[in-house]
C-alpha cells in the first residue's frame, strides 16, 4: 500500500513538472508573427511598469498573468479578452492600465494574447506588443 501512495506521488510530481510547472504561461510567437490586437504601450513613469490597452470599444477584460526574468529584460504577460458579440458597445476608445511587479527601472516586454470571448485562453500565443 505503501509503495502504491509513494508511486502515485512520483508520478503527480512527474507530470506537474511535465505540463509546464515553472516554464512560461502559455506559448509564445516571437517576431514571425506579429502582434494583432488593440493597441499597447508602457508606462514607466511611476515605481512599477504598467501595462496600457487602449481597445476600440468598451468590453474588453485585461488581466496581468505573470511577470518572467528574461536575459535583459523582465517580459510582462497579459490577456486581453475581446467582448462578448451578444451586446452592443460604443464606438469609443477606452484605456485600460494594468499594473505589474516590475520595477520600471528594469527593461520590460509587453506579451500579450488576445482571446476571443468565450474560448478558452491557454490556446491562443502570447505576442510581443510593446517595449520599454
Amino acid at each position: 500500500m505503501l509503495r502504491r501512495l509513494v508511486l502515485a506521488a512520483f508520478i503527480g510530481v512527474v507530470a506537474a513538472l511535465a505540463t509546464g510547472c515553472g516554464s512560461r504561461p502559455g506559448p509564445v510567437v516571437e517576431q514571425a508573427d506579429a502582434y494583432r490586437g488593440p493597441s499597447v504601450s508602457i508606462d514607466s513613469t511611476g515605481p512599477l511598469h504598467v501595462i496600457i490597452l487602449t481597445a476600440p470599444t468598451a468590453g474588453w477584460e485585461v488581466s496581468f498573468d505573470q511577470a518572467r526574468q528574461a536575459l535583459g529584460d523582465t517580459e510582462v504577460y497579459v490577456t486581453a479578452r475581446s467582448p462578448n458579440p451578444a451586446y452592443m458597445y460604443a464606438q469609443s476608445q477606452v484605456a485600460q492600465r494594468v499594473g505589474t511587479s516590475v520595477d520600471s527601472k528594469r527593461p520590460v516586454r509587453a506579451l500579450v494574447r488576445v482571446v476571443p470571448y468565450g474560448l478558452a485562453a491557454k490556446d491562443f500565443p502570447y505576442r510581443v506588443a510593446a517595449k520599454e
